[in-house]
């Protein structure tokens, strides 16, 4: 039984497109991350955590780092455009001179509201970042 969709068994991955099943894998990578740690994660255990059998990542990734970095990667941008998008609305031609302190607490906020937002996400997220094997995901 899937603890993020409530369902049982492959009989839905035909529904799916590659998208929406990349999604599923990398949405059953956090959680498994963030509860159990990455030491845990198999394709079984992936798989099974969206409801889908083994072959199905297959479809979306060749193996279990790929889907990691790809996974870590998508965080990352969404970071990422978070602060492009504070610092487009909040600093571009401002109408007086902006202090650093002022610049850094607003980030610091968006980025901290965007950590809580999704505690699965962060831990993960904050899991690879400080992984001490990084190659081991094709990061570097």
């Amino acid at each position: 039984m899937c603890p993020l969709h409530g369902r049982k068994g492959n009989s839905m991955a035909g529904r799916y497109s590659k998208q929406e099943l990349k999604d599923k894998l990398q949405r059953s990578a956090l959680h498994l991350v963030a509860t159990e740690g990455i030491e845990c994660l198999s394709t079984r255990r992936l798989s099974a955590g969206c409801g889908l059998s083994d072959p199905y990542i297959y479809q979306c990734y060749s193996d279990i780092p790929e889907l990691l970095a790809d996974t870590f990667l998508r965080v990352d941008c969404e970071v990422a455009e978070l602060m492009r998008t504070v610092i487009g609305t909040q600093f571009i031609a401002p109408a007086k001179p902006v202090k650093l302190a002022d610049v850094c607490r607003l980030l610091w906020g968006a980025y901290w509201r965007y950590l809580m937002e999704d505690p699965e996400r962060t831990v993960f997220y904050l899991s690879l970042i400080h992984i001490s094997e990084p190659t081991r995901l094709g990061m570097i």
